[in-house]
């Protein structure tokens, strides 16, 4: 979870790259010394570790994690709904973005198609009215208005657990994330 610049050596008929420097991007103040903190922090890089492939650069990928940690570690807000804030945006850099609008006559949202749609679908992975409308706020408020969708312990946790579906439908072998166990424990759902 630390950033850092590096400079490095690449040579491409070696395996091994020699770095010259590395010095710290950005030094966390919060993180470490905060149990709840740090345990949003471990799940969000266990969701992007499992999600983001490949070597090549991706700034706009780079600057909205940076983002999202140094908003987790500067923060005076409550934190509860980062996590799940963090998952819903990161989806568009995965190419699942949730697509269509939450509303009367479109109030579930559909998890394996990921649109929201007017009528329960027939398959099983699909939000109810409530949750769907939770998603959308949180898809729709910027990251320093996240903690303002209101959550109750057990809903907090199905929700996430329906994040985490929502991943494995559109994202072959994703492997399962276990700090979550470890988060619900801390936050309290």
């Amino acid at each position: 979870m630390t950033p850092v610049d590096l400079v490095a050596y690449h040579r491409d008929d070696h395996d091994l790259t020699r770095l010259k420097e590395i010095r710290p991007h950005h030094v966390f103040h919060a993180i470490p010394f905060d149990i709840r903190r740090s345990s949003v922090g471990l799940f969000m890089v266990e969701v992007a570790r499992n999600t983001v492939q490949g070597h090549e650069a991706n700034p706009e990928l780079f600057e909205f994690l940076l983002r999202n940690f140094v908003f987790l570690d500067e923060t005076a807000h409550p934190i509860a709904n980062l996590h799940l804030h963090f998952m819903l945006h990161l989806s568009e850099f995965l190419g699942f973005l949730p697509g269509g609008d939450f509303g009367p006559d479109s109030p579930y949202f559909d998890l394996q198609e990921g649109v929201f749609t007017h009528e329960k679908p027939f398959h099983h992975h699909w939000l109810s009215e409530v949750a769907s409308g939770k998603f959308y706020q949180l898809l729709m408020l910027p990251l320093d208005r996240c903690h303002e969708v209101p959550f109750e312990r057990e809903e907090r946790r199905a929700f996430l657990k329906n994040l985490l579906l929502f991943y494995r439908l559109h994202i072959e072998n994703f492997q399962q994330v276990h700090s979550h166990e470890v988060l619900e424990e801390v936050l309290g759902g």
